[in-house]
This record gives C-alpha cells, structure tokens and sequence, in this order.
C-alpha cells in the first residue's frame, strides 16, 4: 500500500515538473515576441511622418506612372491600327475604283481592236502606280490585327491579290508574245522582199520570151499586183490587203489556173514563196487570235474580282 502511494506520488511530481517546464517555454517566447515587437514599434518611431509621405508619394508616383504609360501605349496602339485600317482601306477604294478598272478598260479595248494589222504593241497596256506596292509593305500581323472581320480582309487580300498576279501575268506574257510575233513578222518581211522582186523578174521574163505577154492574164495579174503592192500596201499595216488581194490571187492563178508553178521557170519560185507566205501569214494570224483571246479571258476574271472586292470591301 504504502508503495503504491509513494509511485503515485512521484508521477504527480513528474506531471507538475513537466508543467512547469511547458510554461517557461511559453513564457520564453512571449517574450521574445514582445521583445521583436518592441524593436519594431522602436523602429517605426524612429520614422517620421514626413519620410512616409514622402515613400508614399513616392510609390504613388511610380505606379500612377506605370499605369499612365500603359495607357498611353494602349491609346497609341488603337491610333496606329486605325490608321493603318485608314490607309488601307483608302487604296482598296482607289484600286477597286479607278487603277484594276481603268487596267481592265485598256485589256477590253485590245481584245476587241487588236488584229493581224494593228501588230502587237512592245509594251502590255499598263496604268502607273504604286498602290498595290505600298499595300505589299504592310506586315500581316499588323494589318490582321486592324480589322475585326477577319474574314472578310482575308478575301478583301485573296482578291487583290488576285488581280495583281494577273496583271503581272498579262506584262510577261505580253512581252513573250511580242517577241515571238516580232521573229515572225521579221520572217514574214524577208520573204516578201524576195516574193516582191520575183514578181517583177516575173515581167521582165515574161516581156523577153512571150510576145503576147501584153495580153496574158498571168502576166496581167502579176503586173497589177505589183503596182497596187507598192501604191497600197508597201509601208503601211496592211497584211490582210496583202494576203486577200495579192498572194491568194497569185496563188490561184499559178497552182489552180494555169498550173504555171509546175514548168514556169519563174512561175515556180513564185508559187514556193506565195506558199511561205501564206503559212507565215496564218502563223501570225494565229498568234494574234490567241492574244486577243487571253485578253479577253484576263478581262472577264478581273471584271467578276473587281465586283468581288467592292462588296467585300464595304463589309470590312
């Protein structure tokens, strides 16, 4: 019995010592806190008022200015987008308006007054100017952010560009066909010299060795020929002339007529050149047709773009 109090009894000083313990620890850091806590109160009496308005403002200062800024920047991104929209959409009015329509009335008049006479000009109809250049400098991003329907700039860009890429394909193969037809009309001129001075040795011939050359019809013709060749044609834009009254007409006299470009001695160099001729002409005339019809197909796909871009324009 009496051991069992004296075990009970040094438990309960076990649990008091242990209390104890808790309690210093706990009143050690209070102190401490209060010890920091008094360190600060001291440091914050060491500052005085002024100093913290003058922080204060100070920090006001700084973030008023970064907001400022920020606006600022804000407002002069929306003036750049819309005056980058401005811009572009005042040269899409001036293109849709005046250059690809003035270009495509220039395109319409050459398919429908070019011919084998008119010859194909060295240049490819044209309107100067820089419109569609000063467009192509614009960065996409920029220009795409300027716009809300993007959709509608993306076929408003799909249209001009369209219609710029034809425009440079009508100058290249412009300038290719011209430059074939050149060789051809060169070609052309070269045997027509020699068809011209055998026609004329043609008279000289027929004048020494047939006495009756003064009624003979081939000789008549010829000799016709030759003097309307000269009051006529020679000189001026006359193929169609040339070809329709002279060579076919010689043509027929010598080959189905009177069959003189078999045993003629000059009959037969005539009627090789009259066929030249006449191949070289319808190359020419080929050609031409060809060009007239490009223009023609070109015009038609531009004309339906131009409608195109004027209604998507107006939705920008």
């Amino acid at each position: 019995m009496i051991d069992s109090l004296n075990v009970k009894s040094d438990s309960l000083n076990y649990i008091y010592s242990v209390k104890d313990s808790s309690n210093i620890k706990v009143n050690c850091n209070r102190a401490i806190f209060l010890k920091k806590e008094d360190k600060s109160h001291k440091i914050f009496e060491k500052i005085s008022d002024d100093t913290a308005f003058t922080v204060w403002v100070t920090i006001s200062i700084f973030i008023l200015g970064v907001i400022i800024d920020r606006i600022v920047k804000a407002i002069d991104k929306w003036n750049e987008k819309r005056k980058l929209k401005q811009f572009y959409l005042f040269n899409i009015n001036l293109m849709s308006e005046k250059l690809f329509p003035n270009i495509n009335k220039l395109y319409r008049s050459f398919y429908l007054n070019h011919d084998i006479d008119t010859g194909i000009p060295m240049s490819p109809p044209k309107v100067l100017s820089q419109d569609v250049e000063r467009l192509n400098r614009i960065e996409f991003d920029k220009l795409y952010s300027a716009f809300q329907n993007k959709v509608k700039l993306a076929k408003v860009m799909a249209s001009v560009d369209f219609i710029s890429k034809a425009i440079h394909e009508v100058d290249s193969y412009h300038i290719h066909v011209y430059s074939v037809s050149q060789e051809m009309r060169i070609n052309f001129q070269t045997i027509l010299g020699k068809y011209t001075e055998m026609l004329a040795e043609y008279l000289k011939y027929e004048q020494s060795h047939n006495p009756a050359y003064k009624t003979d019809s081939t000789y008549l013709l010829l000799n016709n020929s030759l003097l309307k060749f000269h009051r006529e044609i020679a000189g001026k834009r006359a193929l169609k002339k040339l070809y329709k009254e002279i060579i076919r007409p010689i043509q027929s006299e010598l080959v189905e007529k009177t069959r003189k470009f078999e045993d003629h001695e000059v009959g037969i160099v005539i009627a090789k050149l009259g066929r030249d001729l006449s191949y070289r002409y319808n190359e020419i005339k080929i050609i031409s047709l060809e060009i007239r019809l490009q223009y023609r197909y070109v015009y038609l796909q531009i004309n339906k773009s131009i409608e195109n871009l004027q209604v998507e324009k107006a939705e920008l």
